[in-house]
């Protein structure tokens, strides 16, 4: 599991098929009717942060907003606390 730093918080990835097309030339084609914001589960949030969300809330966030990151078999996004817009 990652442990975040400063204000960051760790989210589920969402599970969607097909959400970027990669070109021969690499340039990424992000799907036109995918959504623009999507939902994550909370998995770890930063000791230091001011951030009001805890592990286990689900949050809304822009797709484009966060990093990606691969461990093992698992996708997690690493977003800061203030690119949240919201919790469900």
């Amino acid at each position: 599991m990652i442990k975040p730093y400063n204000t960051y918080v760790v989210l589920s990835a969402p599970e969607e098929g097909g959400k970027q097309d990669v070109q021969r030339s690499g340039i990424i084609v992000l799907n036109q009717h995918a959504p623009k914001v999507v939902q994550g589960k909370v998995l770890a949030v930063a000791e230091d942060t001011t951030a009001q969300v805890s592990v286990g809330d689900t949050v809304l966030y822009h797709r484009a907003m966060g990093n990606e990151v691969e461990l093992g078999n698992e996708t997690y996004i690493l977003l800061k606390s203030t690119e949240i817009l919201g919790s469900v």
